[in-house]
């Protein structure tokens, strides 16, 4: 099942001329999806070994600090329009409830569109937002090795997919999804590729992993 969760908890700092929104991401936020999840599941027939999140935009930010906080309630995250280093994205890392998460692995897809300048990096190279998202991610997933240096390796290109996939242990764990031409948004082929290569091949064990 997929849930799409925006919070409504925003804060708005001045840092000179500019406006920088930054999700502010509380327990208040967590007990909600907490209850709606047992709720749901309490309800209905629902696999909860095979839980999944994907949200657009700010719901990419949602979304991220539910993997960062509580991997283990989710199977897999595919945000979209969406990475960590945006907006202000990037505080979440430094919370202290995430520098001490359960260690625990989550795949993440994440999709960036070429017009989409002005809040990501659609070709993720190291020191800019996309760059800097999936070394966070390479980190909280304990990743085999050295992380990537300059993104050439592991890249495929499917029509106007530019798709960069590194697995650990057989499992495509962190993936980046550029698309040419592509403007801020979701559609329904993006859905499908979530689903049929990602979601539904994957699942977690009765220990969480």
């Amino acid at each position: 099942m997929n849930f799409h969760i925006m919070s409504a908890e925003l804060i708005i700092r001045m840092y000179g001329a500019h406006q920088i929104i930054i999700l502010v991401c509380i327990q208040q936020s967590l007990r909600f999806f907490q209850h709606m999840l047992n709720d749901v599941c309490a309800h209905h027939a629902i696999d909860r070994t095979r839980v999944f999140a994907s949200g657009t935009s700010m719901g990419n930010l949602m979304v991220q600090y539910l993997a960062l906080k509580k991997p283990q309630w989710l199977t897999a995250i595919a945000p979209t329009s969406g990475i960590i280093h945006m907006i202000g994205g990037e505080i979440m890392l430094n919370l202290d409830d995430v520098k001490h998460r359960d260690r625990i692995d989550i795949p993440v897809w994440m999709f960036g569109g070429e017009m989409e300048a002005w809040l990501l990096d659609w070709i993720p190279a190291p020191g800019n937002r996309t760059g800097k998202t999936l070394y966070a991610w390479w980190e909280l997933n304990q990743m085999h090795g050295d992380p990537p240096t300059d993104f050439t390796d592991s890249k495929t290109v499917m029509e106007r997919w530019h798709d960069w996939t590194y697995e650990k242990d057989g499992i495509p764990m962190l993936k980046f999804t550029g698309i040419d031409y592509y403007p801020h948004g979701s559609n329904p082929e993006m859905s499908y590729r979530i689903w049929t290569e990602f979601f539904s091949k994957l699942s977690r064990s009765a220990d969480g992993t």
